[in-house]
């Protein structure tokens, strides 16, 4: 009986944890930002420091980007109107290279569109 019993356990157990395994998967990053704070960081931020260029993406919005230096001092602004990028050219008015984004910056992004941020050159 008692051989019985320990077999039903086992497979009870083996089937109970193969249901439960989680697989372990990478960190999800992209370049695409919404509206919203994104910390620039080597180590636990939204954006690697690095130099980046700016992209609107999202057609019919206008959207705006701030960067913010680590003293809360504001070191870059920038308006982006889908409407001019289809006007004049994508690549006369979608892309902006925004300069290098450095440790401890903060970038906000307020407007419905979203944004494509290219890292053309990492930080030295």
């Amino acid at each position: 009986m008692k051989k019985v019993f320990s077999i039903i356990l086992l497979l009870m157990i083996i089937f109970i944890s193969s249901n439960t395994a989680i697989a372990i998967q990478p960190p999800h990053y992209t370049n695409i930002f919404s509206q919203g704070l994104y910390l620039v960081s080597e180590e636990n931020g939204s954006l690697k420091p690095g130099k980046y260029e700016f992209s609107l993406i999202t057609p019919n919005v206008v959207s705006y980007v701030y960067v913010i230096d680590k003293n809360n001092i504001q070191r870059f602004s920038k308006r982006y109107n889908s409407e001019n990028i289809e006007n004049k050219g994508k690549n006369d008015v979608s892309l902006f290279t925004g300069g290098t984004l450095l440790e401890g910056d903060t970038v906000i992004i307020y407007g419905k569109g979203e944004m494509y941020f290219n890292r053309i050159e990492n930080q030295n």
